[in-house]
């Protein structure tokens, strides 16, 4: 799979191969709604298993959600 890394998963204190998901949203503290997500891999160039296709072109949304998803989860906040 493109852009899989390999994610720290705090629960199991193990390294597991995915992604990780920063989700943005509304709760009422009985439910939440999902605004807005973004799949994260790490920044790490060698916990990345598989890289990002080089011939994607620069001006599609396509190319832009691969560079977000290398950036830091406090950078994609913003």
């Amino acid at each position: 799979m493109e852009l899989s890394a390999r994610v720290f998963d705090h629960a199991a204190h193990r390294f597991v191969k995915g992604f990780r998901m920063l989700t943005l949203g509304w709760s009422d503290g009985n439910s939440f709604v999902p605004l807005a997500f973004s799949l994260l891999i790490s920044e790490k160039v060698e916990n990345h298993i598989q890289k990002a296709n080089p011939s994607v072109d620069r001006r599609t949304s396509g190319y832009h959600r691969r560079r977000e998803s290398m950036s830091k989860a406090t950078v994609t906040l913003f």
